[in-house]
């Protein structure tokens, strides 16, 4: 060795002879010297044997020395490191010497680390994704929540298989988290789905439960069956994966069909109100369709009352298509404010390789500037902290364009249920043509048989016969008309209280004692109540919010932001580091389109208003043509009853003259149609006033039903 300062050098010396030189010759070698000439190595060197390590390794630019062992059948490191790290620690070592493990403990500690720094991106994305499916918050709480459950069945299933908790088991985890969250998904997806048709929440879990127990279960039961090979595997990598996935399986399968439901339950009870009353009305609906005989012979035995008339109607498939439009502007308006209010996270993972290394030239040298394969990833949150236009106008006007969809979604349910209250009456009125023909044509037969056996006996025409059978005839067909016609209406009433057959109404107590309210009352009702001036005005307000929106669009707003990068090729001291910003952002000036689109606003605000002024005015219109059309039916009722009276007693008159042979058949046939048509009228014009008592229900905008049959 030559000795320079604090570190020796060593010295090798090779002799031509080679390895067969003997240590005793090594002292008369020749070593050539500087000048010139040659002299023994015994008078430059002094020549010891000493021991040396045949190699000296080096990591980290610090000398290292291995020490290896194997382990014994069915131990694990885990378990040598239990035993043996304790008398480790308690070794006093010299200054400047440290003891690492290597092996399996080192590759499972960087397998954990670089496990560990990517564990943020993989949650991140999990969490996008979820809330990308269910667009909701507690949902996605819900189903994390499955995640803990699947950690507690983890422990006792090593606990009992004797496995040690290392880098497998944690993989094995990890694993799990993405099979565990599954059976919470599929149950969530057949509860909205349930709700979505009417449900209520507990009836919905009660389905989803039932529906997806036995594929839950069966999916669990495979998974454990072909996890069991390798728990029972002599291999030390795979059992505690294998142990730790079939007890966290098991375990949280049991605990997500009893936490889930109830969480859900916790969670989203505060709708079971009006999700209870669509519910109910729904069922009821689905169970009267299922009464309905399916034969087409008894399809028309399905009778219904007005009131049960309106009340389909109101729950026809264009009343739930309405309502969907109705939530569908509610949840852009609940997607708008949520825009505003809570913040965006976003994440990027990208791997780049260039064609060659970039590097800085300085007059001190080069410095390279990362290397030409990188691999980066970033997360960013940017949470809106304050912005004028949606704070203070568009979410407000968002809100106000919500409700205006519900007032128009409930004025549609009026409609449709008037619809189905009139579709009711014309099926009356066609009954009411068919059962004063029914007796006219009975009236004609009988009138034929007398006066054919009044022919027999001499004592009136064949003519006469003639005369009833013609009109007996037109009577059979003005009734086949009428049969046909009715049927047509059924198949109306059916299609418009949204059944699948025709239907056919009952009849109707009379309405004509029924008090009218004062029409100042009435105008007064339906300028607050009407849902369609409520949503014109509402139009109007959201306009003029929007308006103002725009203004404020030239106000700045303040966001703030944070953000966490990472990168492997990076030229920096650190690999990864976090950051976050206050930033304010000002649009000064937008390629003068404000003020048009300010303008476009104001002009579809006043024509709204307009509108708004034009149903007003109408609304009065409206009201006053219904109360004169009642009035006019209230005293077509106690006409066409003076003219019953009238035409039966005309009709007996008309008999016994026609007896004594005083009046031709042409008269007395005068004279039943004459009570035909009275009876006729009679009962059209009880289904006239009931008309329009429902045609006042719909002008005024009452909402309840129950005011309408009370």
């Amino acid at each position: 060795e030559l000795h320079i300062g604090e570190d020796p050098v060593p010295i090798v010396i090779r002799s031509s002879a080679g390895e067969t030189t003997a240590a005793e010759d090594l002292q008369g070698l020749d070593v050539a010297r500087p000048a010139g000439g040659a002299v023994p190595l015994a008078q430059v060197a002094r020549i010891e044997a000493d021991w040396r390590p045949a190699a000296i390794k080096h990591r980290n630019r610090r000398r290292m020395v291995t020490v290896s062992s194997q382990l014994a059948e069915g131990f694990t490191f885990s378990d040598v490191l239990q035993a043996f790290g304790p008398r480790l620690e308690a070794l006093e070592l010299p200054e400047g010497v440290t003891v690492g493990l290597g092996g399996d403990a080192e590759g499972s500690n960087e397998a954990n680390a670089a496990m560990v720094r990517t564990m943020p991106i993989g949650i991140l994305i999990l969490l996008g994704v979820l809330l990308a499916e269910f667009n909701s918050f507690r949902r996605v709480m819900i189903i994390l929540v499955t995640v803990p459950l699947a950690a507690a069945g983890v422990i006792p299933g090593l606990l009992i298989s004797g496995q040690p908790f290392g880098f497998m088991s944690l993989l094995g985890v990890i694993a799990l988290v993405g099979i565990v969250v599954n059976n919470a998904i599929v149950l969530l997806e057949v509860v909205d789905g349930r709700r979505r048709e009417g449900a209520t929440v507990d009836e919905a879990l009660g389905d989803a439960v039932v529906l997806r127990i036995r594929p839950i279960l069966l999916t669990t039961a495979t998974t454990v069956a072909g996890l069991l090979p390798l728990a029972l595997s002599s291999s030390t990598l795979w059992p505690p994966l294998a142990s730790a996935m079939i007890s966290g399986l098991l375990a949280s399968t049991l605990l997500t069909l009893v936490v889930v439901p109830a969480l859900y339950r916790v969670l989203f009870s505060g709708n079971r109100g009006a999700t209870g009353v669509r519910f109910a009305s729904q069922a009821a609906a689905a169970g009267l369709l299922l009464m309905v005989p399916t034969s087409p012979l008894m399809a028309s035995d399905r009778a219904v009352t007005l009131e049960e008339s309106m009340r389909l109607a109101g729950r026809r498939p264009a009343a739930e298509a309405a309502r969907l439009q109705a939530e569908a502007v509610a949840q852009g308006a609940h997607a708008e404010r949520r825009l505003s209010y809570l913040p965006m996270v976003g994440a990027s993972v990208s791997a780049s390789d260039r064609n060659r290394d970039l590097a800085l030239t300085t007059p001190l040298g080069q410095f390279e500037l990362g290397v030409s394969r990188a691999n980066s990833a970033g997360v960013e949150v940017v949470q809106p902290l304050f912005d004028p236009a949606r704070h203070l106008y568009a979410n407000p006007a968002s809100r106000a364009e919500s409700e205006a969809a519900g007032l128009v979604a409930d004025r549609t349910r009026q409609e449709l249920a008037a619809v189905g209250g009139l579709a009711h009456l014309r099926a009356l009125d066609l009954e009411a043509r068919l059962r004063s023909t029914v007796a006219f044509v009975k009236s004609l037969e009988a009138r034929l048989l007398d006066t054919e056996a009044r022919v027999d006996a001499g004592r009136a025409l064949e003519a006469d016969a003639l005369k009833i059978r013609l009109a007996l005839e037109r009577a059979q067909l003005e009734f086949e008309a009428l049969e046909q016609a009715r049927r047509v209406a059924s198949a109306d009433l059916g299609r418009s209280v949204g059944l699948d057959g025709p239907a056919s109404a009952l009849g109707v107590d009379s309405w004509v004692d029924r008090p009218a309210p004062p029409f100042e009352i009435l105008i007064d009702s339906a300028l607050e109540s009407r849902a369609d001036l409520g949503a014109l005005a509402g139009s109007a307000e959201a306009l003029a919010l929007r308006r103002s929106a725009v203004k404020a669009e030239a106000l700045p707003s303040f966001n703030a932001s944070v953000a966490w990068s990472w990168t492997d090729g990076s030229p920096y001291s650190v690999d990864s580091w976090a950051e976050g910003a206050l930033s304010l952002n000002w649009k000064v000036f937008a390629a003068g389109t404000r003020a048009p689109r300010v303008r476009a606003l104001q002009a579809e605000q006043e024509a709204t208003e307009r509108q708004l002024l034009e149903a007003r005015r109408a609304v009065e219109v409206e009201i006053r043509s219904v109360l004169a059309a009642l009035k006019t039916a209230r005293s077509a009722v106690g006409v066409s009853e003076r003219g019953v009276e009238q035409a039966t007693e005309n009709l007996r008159v008309e008999r016994e003259r026609h007896v004594a042979g005083r009046i031709t058949t042409n008269d007395l046939l005068v004279a039943e149609a004459e009570l035909r048509e009275q009876r006729t009228l009679f009962r059209l014009a009880h289904v006239e006033v009931v008309r329009s008592w429902i045609n006042l229900w719909l002008a005024t905008g009452e909402r309840d039903l129950g005011v309408l049959f009370g």
